[in-house]
């Protein structure tokens, strides 16, 4: 019985670890479409619950900036917002002014940073 219920447990954790690497995807896919000319691009997780980590898209960004510079070895000189947008498991907008969306309020939930040419 014990047995049966740890397949259970790795199933959901499992099924669950996959619904965010999807919605990763399609937020990267969606960000590489908006960039609009050359440069290294992320689609980066934003809490925007009420109890989220109270930062705007452009905070995200240069909060990560040198994590996702090492990922380049630091070719750049900084990482800055160009777009967000909120995906989610039937839906998907896009806000075209998203990197100053207000911290704590669910509006964009992936934030676009990319380095600047």
């Amino acid at each position: 019985m014990r047995f049966r219920a740890y397949v259970l447990l790795f199933a959901v954790m499992f099924a669950l670890a996959w619904e965010a690497e999807a919605y990763w995807s399609i937020a990267s896919a969606a960000c590489g479409g908006q960039i609009g000319n050359k440069g290294f691009f992320w689609a980066i997780h934003r809490d925007c619950s009420t109890n989220g980590d109270g930062m705007t898209c452009a905070q995200v960004c240069k909060a990560n900036e040198q994590r996702l510079l090492g990922y380049i070895k630091h070719r750049r000189p900084s990482v800055d917002c160009y777009d967000a947008f909120y995906v989610s498991y039937r839906v998907m907008y896009h806000y075209n002014t998203g990197c100053t969306w207000r911290a704590n309020h669910c509006g964009p939930n992936y934030c676009c940073c990319r380095t600047p040419n």
